[in-house]
């Protein structure tokens, strides 16, 4: 304590004698600067002038000024002074309307492109401004041309420094030897190289490509990053490349700058930035920028650095800040202790918003904040974004210690949202939204951690996560990968909690090689797979630890899929007995992983659960069967009390086609004497039986003669008349099995898969299955039932097939997805007349509360639920006294309703819980004052809920201590 008063007293002390400078546009840098009435007028002045520890130099809202600002003192602070929006610190220059541009491409209809020599160099140019519109570099092919604009290269000679071979190249303009090459190296890899030398002439269809990375904004060594062959490449910043209104290119030797438009470029307002940095504090320490705007800057706005020899540059605070037009990162803040960064807004920045970050060579600066920003349209471009650094293209990159990142919000972003690493950090409510535009095999929210490094305490919770895209052009990966939550390397020590999660293109969540996890109280909604998992052996990041001590806790997670294709769990293990004792079962092994239990399972898909399992190590796959919930639980022993969130329906049958369509046109539906009319192949017999094992005297008995995972048996009709394309067809029957797994699809002649995948088990109660066919292709009425080879002897009876007339139901209209984004409670109103219910089946109508950072998801049942939910925030209408309240509040045993007016009519006063539960606390109002006690309520919020004769409502919130 005794040093906090010391160091306390020294600031006060050396900003005693603190000034504050004023700075306006129309001020004169031959004033003392001292007073608004004597300003200085530009940066320069600003830059020359020796401050005061504790000084304040404040720039005039509505003014811009031009240039670079360079922090000379420590323990300043910058902003800005009057009134009106804040003042601009920009890079920007303005091209001449008088500038001489000729002609360098033959005029289309669009336009042509022109040249003109800018009077000075501007060596890093990237921010080019048409009109008050950002413009992207030229680049061939075009980003809609075919590939997503990439061309192949077949061969790496020099995989890390710096060489690519093109073997069926296009011809090769002459100025691609001056221009950079864009190499996609890897899923999450675009570098941004200059070319040193193009080998390539006609006739041969061979490009050779030596290049070398752009300047960096960083002062670390380059991330040097293998080229892989058969991944893609295009060319930017050539005149040859230019087609499209806006695009531009630059060439620095001769000052040459190029831009395609429709008329004459003196027309239109372009601005080029002309300034590397905005604001540049160097080593100094303890700034304070607050209320600045910056736009304009070819790498970037605020920047900080300090050789890792020297002590770290601790305490730079940037609150309420806005960063517009920025060529690299908008904060750029290398080995900084206890940076805070609060209600700024990031807007088209084309490689960062923000970039507090250390080289991984062991010194992690500690404690830094970024809170409540917005970060919008960052790394629009494709390509434009690389500075040959693995941290390019994100909107937030943190790996400081004892970091919060919170209450951000996050929306258009070309790879990451959030990118972190580091011990003892939450990264907590903020919300995310179309992240990962143009890569793959990376996450909104990533972290890695490598084989050699150890973290603890981090937690990731109440974050909304949307609409994670991945793009996978120019790589030659297959798959689609983007994740909403990425914990990548060696996942170890992470909370995982009460995160809503949706429309990811692969995962909702995935773990490589998870230690110590745990993941609860998540919604996951539709994503490929909710929630994945691996172990893998011989990489970066392996595991050798005993199974037993995994400790992965998966519970208390809602999860719901709405394509046949998403899984509710994915895991996959690459040596099973490699990352296991020898011996080891694939039961075995996930029971052993830890706990995973007390989840809601949701889905169209009946067996939503994927195992990829390997033995040995680059050995074969063990194939396994999609499972349903109840083999998954039989398999893994694991989920005993999770539940099975009922099905919604996809179709209605209004009922059967008009004559002469009207008959069953399968003519032994029964299997009463016979199993004529079905026709079995793959690997399986079938036969009369005439026990009766479903229904009647007979049924048709399946038996594999070769049972295999993951492949099927066909036992399909004759033909049963012609099918028409303007038709919906009903195919029905009922099986029972021995297995405990069995899963049965179907299909029409061509092939045509129904939309589900059906599950059946050993059951004394036979499973009843559906399959409509909707306007299948005109072709002969054959049908095939499809039995997977692992389904035991399967008994088929009551089969029924033929037209009927049926009304589609969109599972949009019977599945709500609310979430809510802000850090206030909010009403939902649901539509009138339906009501609704959750995973575990609690009612909801009228209106509902969300808290903030929250999400509900809602599936439609009318018919069941008319009467109001639990929590109803309808607005109080006219004839309800809005003087009604409750005190003591909070309260620790006796709750006190006031003001119950009789006219009124307040028939029921009932106490529900945040989570809209039930405390059975419930009575019939008395008019004036109602005293209730609370005293058996566990602390925490709830809400009073009165309802009247009209079924008006009024609700009550109150804390219980």
């Amino acid at each position: 304590m005794k040093s906090v008063f010391l160091l306390l007293s020294l600031f006060i002390t050396l900003t005693a004698n603190a000034t504050t400078y004023y700075v306006s546009a129309t001020g004169n840098d031959a004033n003392n600067g001292t007073s608004t009435a004597t300003p200085w007028q530009t940066i320069s002045k600003v830059n020359s002038f020796s401050f005061a520890t504790g000084d304040v130099i404040l720039f005039k809202r509505n003014h811009t000024f031009y240039g670079s600002i360079s922090v000379n003192q420590n323990y300043l602070t910058f902003g800005s002074y009057d009134t009106g929006n804040d003042a601009i610190i920009t890079g920007y220059i303005t091209v001449s309307t008088s500038a001489v541009w000729t002609p360098v491409s033959k005029a289309t209809i669009a336009g042509r492109s022109y040249t003109t020599t800018l009077s000075s160099n501007i060596p890093n140019l990237l921010v080019v401004s048409v009109e008050g519109s950002l413009r992207e570099m030229g680049r061939y092919p075009n980003s809609d041309a075919a590939n997503g604009g990439y061309l192949t290269y077949e061969e790496a000679p020099s995989p890390a420094s710096g060489n690519i071979r093109d073997l069926n190249s296009p011809t090769v303009p002459a100025d691609w030897a001056t221009a950079e090459v864009c190499v996609r190296k890897e899923g999450a890899i675009l570098e941004r190289n200059k070319i040193t030398t193009l080998t390539w002439s006609a006739p041969t269809t061979t490009a050779t490509y030596s290049f070398s990375p752009t300047n960096s904004i960083t002062p670390y060594a380059y991330d040097a990053v293998d080229a892989h062959p058969n991944h893609g490449y295009f060319i930017q910043n050539a005149v040859s490349t230019l087609d499209k209104e806006g695009e531009w290119s630059y060439n620095a030797t001769n000052n040459n700058f190029s831009i395609f438009t429709a008329s004459v470029p003196s027309n239109y307002l372009i601005k080029l930035s002309s300034v590397d940095v905005l604001f540049n504090i160097g080593n100094k320490h303890h700034i304070t920028v607050d209320h600045l705007k910056f736009t304009g800057a070819n790498k970037s706005a605020i920047y900080s650095y300090t050789p890792n020899t020297s002590p770290a540059v601790d305490a730079i605070t940037i609150t309420n800040c806005a960063f517009t037009d920025i060529g690299g990162r908008g904060i750029q803040l290398l080995y900084n202790t206890n940076p805070r960064i609060e209600n700024c807004t990031f807007n088209w920045c084309l490689s960062n918003g923000v970039q507090v970050y250390y080289p991984a060579n062991g010194f992690a600066p500690p404690n830094c904040t970024i809170r409540s920003c917005t970060f919008n349209n960052i790394a629009p471009f494709n390509g434009m974004g690389s500075f040959c650094d693995k941290g390019d293209y994100n909107a937030i990159l943190c790996n400081n210690q004892n970091s919060i990142i919170e209450l951000n919000k996050i929306e258009n972003v070309g790879k990451g949202g959030i990118v972190w690493q580091g011990n003892n950090v939450t990264i907590q409510k903020n919300f995310l939204n179309n992240t990962m535009k143009f890569f793959n095999d990376f996450g909104a929210i990533y972290t890695f951690v490598n084989g050699n490094s150890s973290f603890a305490n981090r937690t990731i919770s109440n974050n909304i996560i949307l609409n994670t895209m991945a793009q996978n052009l120019g790589t030659n990966d297959t798959k689609l990968r983007g994740t909403g939550i990425y914990c990548d390397g060696k996942t170890m020590e992470i909370n995982i909690i009460n995160n809503s999660i949706a429309n990811s293109a692969r995962n909702g969540i995935h773990c490589n090689n998870p230690y110590h996890i745990n993941i609860t109280g998540n919604t996951l909604y539709n994503n490929l797979n909710a929630v994945s998992f691996a172990r893998w052996t011989g990489t970066t990041g392996g595991l050798n630890i005993d199974i037993n001590q995994l400790n992965i806790n998966i519970t208390n997670n809602i999860f719901y899929s709405i394509d046949e294709k998403h899984n509710n769990i994915y895991y996959t293990n690459t040596g099973l007995t490699s990352n296991s004792p020898s011996g080891t079962t694939i039961t075995s092994d996930l029971a052993a992983l830890g706990t995973i239990n007390n989840n809601y399972y949701g889905q169209v898909d009946q067996v939503p659960f994927k195992l990829e399992i390997y033995d040995p190590v680059n050995g074969p796959l063990i194939q396994t069967s999609p499972m349903s919930l109840q083999g998954w639980q039989v398999k893994s022993t694991q989920d005993a009390n999770s539940t099975k969130i009922s099905k919604l329906k996809t179709y209605e049958i209004d009922g059967i086609a008009p004559p002469p369509n009207n008959q069953n046109w399968f003519p032994n539906f029964g299997f009463n004497t016979d199993n004529s009319g079905i026709t079995t192949t793959n690997f399986a017999t079938s036969l009369w039986d005439g026990t009766s094992q479903i229904t009647g005297t007979g049924s048709l008995r399946i038996n594999f003669t070769n049972q295999t995972a993951n492949a099927y048996s066909k036992h399909t009709s004759g033909n049963l008349g012609t099918l028409s394309n303007t038709s919906k067809y009903l195919l029905s029957f009922k099986t029972r099995g021995t297995d405990i797994n069995g899963i049965v699809r179907a299909s029409l002649d061509g092939g045509l898969l129904a939309s589900q995948t059906h599950a059946y088990s050993n059951s004394a109660t036979p499973v009843s299955h559906e399959f409509l066919f909707v306007n299948p292709a005109a072709v002969p009425a054959i049908f095939s039932i499809e039995l997977e080879r692992m389904s035991g002897t399967t008994y088929i009876d009551d089969v029924k097939f033929g037209p009927v007339q049926a009304t589609l139901i969109p599972l949009s209209s019977s599945v709500r997805f609310d979430y809510n984004n802000t850090n206030s409670a909010v009403s939902v109103i649901l539509p009138i007349n339906e009501g609704y219910e959750d995973a575990a089946g609690n009612p909801y109508s009228g209106t509902y509360v969300l808290q903030p950072y929250t999400s509900a998801l809602l599936f439609k049942n009318a018919l069941k639920y008319q009467r109001p939910a639990p929590v109803n925030n309808n607005p109080v209408v006219a004839d309800i006294d809005l003087n009604v309240s409750c005190y003591p509040n909070p309260t620790t045993s006796v709750l006190t309703i006031n003001n119950l007016n009789e006219k009124d009519g307040w028939q029921s006063l009932e106490i529900i819980s945040e989570d809209g539960k039930k405390t059975g606390i419930i009575t019939t109002p008395v008019f004036g004052k109602q005293s209730i006690r609370v005293s058996s309520l566990q602390a925490g919020k709830y809400y009073v809920l009165l309802t009247n004769k009209k079924a008006k409502t009024k609700v009550l919130s109150f804390i219980k201590l």
